[in-house]
């Protein structure tokens, strides 16, 4: 679904997945219309099973429609973009993300190995820096809903300095007053998570329900891992858009060889400098890597 330049989806491979994605919500839909009909027909003891059945399949309609609004959403941004001028940037797929969730500001958070923050994707320069406070401070949002057993969560304004008491103050700063976060993935294999910052009041129940909507839509297209692309990473315009902290883990080795001390204390090292010079950890990972020395 690729075009060939930069990995990116060109507008007509995206309708065609969109077409795909509509016409897997309608074949979900006339199972599920199959068997709510049995459940009026068949036997007592069988009943059970066809309400089981017709529910499950609606929630695998409900899903490929919303993901096919997603896509379509990016498809048309994509149009739009290339009858304008294709000599800028193509637009953000994080850009819909947040649209379909009801946020401007979103963050993609994905995990690597041993459950280490790998890589993340961002719709705007707020959301940027809201992550970017929960990866120097270490506690936040997108790390809480990877192990709360809940996939989805909310927290209004009091809540984000009680949850968080050193990151809730800090990113109100920011003008951030609350925020929804969903994991990516099920409770035993999280694969990362989905986060949406607001600046004004905490959602209500349908816009938090969006945001776990979407989870759902993006850990059953763009985290597929049966469908891996050249470089490792499965073929979705999400992959397009995510920082892979290189540069981070090229500093945390750095600190290692240098501090003689383990991964963990190297990238507490990072981040306890960037906190305490207020940059992001990126721009203090940027310094040791061009040093090639340690923090001491």
């Amino acid at each position: 679904m690729k075009d060939g330049f930069d990995g990116r989806y060109t507008p007509a491979a995206m309708r065609r997945f969109v077409e795909e994605e509509r016409g897997r919500a309608i074949r979900a839909a006339s199972r599920a219309e199959r068997h709510e009909g049995l459940i009026e027909t068949a036997g007592t003891e069988m009943r059970p099973f066809h309400r089981r059945m017709a529910g499950l399949h609606r929630d695998t309609e409900r899903r490929h429609r919303a993901s096919a609004e997603l896509h379509a959403t990016h498809a048309d941004s994509l149009e739009s973009w290339a009858a304008r001028d294709s000599r800028t940037l193509p637009p953000k797929f994080m850009t819909a993300v947040a649209q379909a969730s009801g946020s401007r500001s979103m963050t993609v958070t994905l995990l690597g190995r041993n459950n280490v923050e790998a890589a993340v994707a961002s719709s705007d320069p707020i959301a940027e820096a809201a992550h970017d406070l929960e990866y120097v401070i270490g506690e936040g949002p997108s790390r809480t809903a990877m192990i709360r057993p809940a996939p989805l969560s909310v927290c209004g304004e009091e809540a984000l300095t009680r949850e968080w008491p050193t990151f809730g103050p800090a990113v109100r700063e920011l003008g951030i007053w609350a925020v929804a976060s969903a994991r990516l993935g099920a409770i035993d294999l999280p694969l990362g998570a989905l986060t949406a910052y607001r600046t004004g009041a905490e959602p209500d129940p349908v816009s938090a329900r969006s945001v776990g909507s979407v989870a759902e839509v993006l850990t059953a297209t763009a985290l597929r891992l049966d469908e891996p692309s050249g470089d490792g990473l499965p073929p979705h315009p999400l992959f397009d858009e995510v920082d892979q902290h290189l540069v981070v883990h090229q500093a945390t080795g750095a600190v290692m060889i240098s501090d003689e001390c383990t991964a963990a204390d190297a990238l507490a090292l990072i981040r306890a400098r960037a906190f305490v010079r207020n940059q992001s950890i990126t721009e203090v990972a940027l310094e040791i890597v061009a040093r090639s020395r340690g923090l001491n």
